[in-house]
């Protein structure tokens, strides 16, 4: 694990929370009735802010939310894949866990959260965005994505998740087994993906210790970048470079305290 470069890790969360403010701001208040009085319009615009920073901080999970933000996302999600029609970039699938246990995945902030982030990876690619209940439904929305747009690779796949060194919590189920583990990872799983595809696991440790699930997806998914956390997260963002006229995410920070940032972990095989 390596500290990400100053720019990008000195007090990296707090300075991309008005970018994140921004989005949540504008799908919170969007249907609000807009002051006509300047001065009271932006009275009222600095109140939903500062509403919003509270909800933030004071926010306590709870299964309705869970399930109220599950409903928002399938249908949200369903507008952002409708406009996969109308360009011809490469994809990125974006992925969210339904499995949650604190919040962190599809609590109220997370809501706002995976449109944050969705919005950076539009700005190169045309995102296709699914809530899951299991790899199955992922890995079949990846090969529905390739036979659908068969001259557009998917160039980056992101999954939202709770995870741990050997597994990403994805698999919804009542037995211990049910999330994905190491020994689930089957050979040239993501092969609707472009070869040098890069797979994000937004995940906690996923890249912790040897042989961690990150490596193992890396090494039974040859030519492809794995990029996980080696440590615990609550942000995360990508970072992008272009390389002959192609953009790629080169790599992935990750916030865990107030003041530091890392970049995840590479696995290529």
């Amino acid at each position: 694990m390596e500290k990400a470069a100053l720019s990008s890790s000195l007090f990296m969360i707090p300075r991309e929370l008005p970018s994140y403010l921004s989005v949540a701001y504008s799908l919170r208040f969007k249907d609000s009735d807009k002051q006509e009085n300047f001065f009271k319009r932006i009275f009222e615009v600095v109140s939903q802010f500062f509403q919003l920073v509270k909800e933030l901080i004071t926010y306590r999970p709870n299964w309705y939310s869970f399930d109220h933000n599950i409903k928002k996302l399938d249908s949200d999600f369903d507008g952002i894949n409708k406009r996969l029609n109308e360009s011809d970039k490469p994809i990125c699938a974006y992925f969210v866990s339904s499995n949650d246990r604190n919040g962190a995945i599809i609590g109220d902030p997370l809501y706002y959260y995976h449109h944050y982030k969705i919005q950076k990876f539009q700005k190169h690619f045309d995102v296709a965005a699914k809530v899951v209940r299991s790899t199955k439904e992922m890995f079949d929305q990846l090969g529905q994505l390739k036979t659908k747009y068969p001259n557009r690779e998917i160039k980056v796949v992101d999954i939202v998740s709770h995870g741990g060194p050997s597994m990403i919590d994805i698999n919804v189920g009542e037995q211990f087994n049910s999330t994905y583990r190491n020994e689930n990872v089957k050979e040239n799983e993501f092969e609707s993906c472009a070869q040098d595809a890069v797979i994000i696991l937004d995940a906690c440790s996923t890249a912790v210790g040897n042989n961690s699930i990150a490596e193992n997806i890396a090494k039974k998914n040859r030519g492809k970048t794995v990029m996980a956390p080696g440590t615990p997260l609550f942000f995360s963002k990508p970072v992008f470079v272009k390389k002959e006229n192609e953009v790629t995410v080169k790599n992935v920070v990750h916030g865990f305290a107030v003041v530091n940032a890392y970049t995840s972990k590479k696995f290529k095989t």
